[in-house]
């Protein structure tokens, strides 16, 4: 399939071979299944490919999932630190030493609670990220199909 081909109007429906899978010139993933692609591209469908398929999305989302499990992180306390403390005798007759070793850093003034918001503050920001990358990619799709369009009807005037 050619790039040229995707990008017809409308109007104009094209037939898609069983075995055939996208170029890579079209900067789709190669993932993408004959099987998905719609007889008829139209506008709403190159569309929801470009959505579904965009590698910057994928990334966007996983940045708002990293922020979620830092948001859970950071409102937990430190694990506190346990062991064993063990020193010998030494030659000049120092005393051998046994004990327990336990220390916990305790959290004061809500540190806590401030770390979650500034954390909550970029789970927004990557979900606004995230928005805008998927206007962005719609915005791209919807350019180039009506430029396509475009140059399409100059061609059979």
């Amino acid at each position: 399939m050619r790039r040229s081909d995707l990008a017809k109007p409308k109007s104009i429906s094209q037939e898609v071979e069983p075995a055939a899978k996208p170029s890579t010139d079209i900067g789709l993933i190669s993932s993408i299944q004959a099987s998905e692609i719609p007889e008829t591209l139209t506008l709403d469908a190159l569309e929801q490919l470009a959505l579904t398929h965009n590698p910057t999305l994928g990334l966007a989302v996983a940045e708002i999932e990293k922020e979620r499990g830092l948001f859970t992180q950071v409102g937990l306390y430190p694990n506190p630190t346990v062991g064993y403390v063990n020193s010998v005798a030494t030659a000049r007759g120092d005393s051998l030493t046994n004990g327990l070793l336990v220390q916990q850093t305790i959290v004061t003034a809500n540190k806590l609670e401030k770390a979650r918001n500034a954390e909550a503050l970029g789970i927004k920001d990557g979900n606004l990220q995230l928005s805008a990358q998927q206007a962005r990619v719609i915005n791209d799709v919807r350019l180039r199909y009506h430029d396509t369009d475009r140059k399409s009807t100059r061609l059979n005037s």
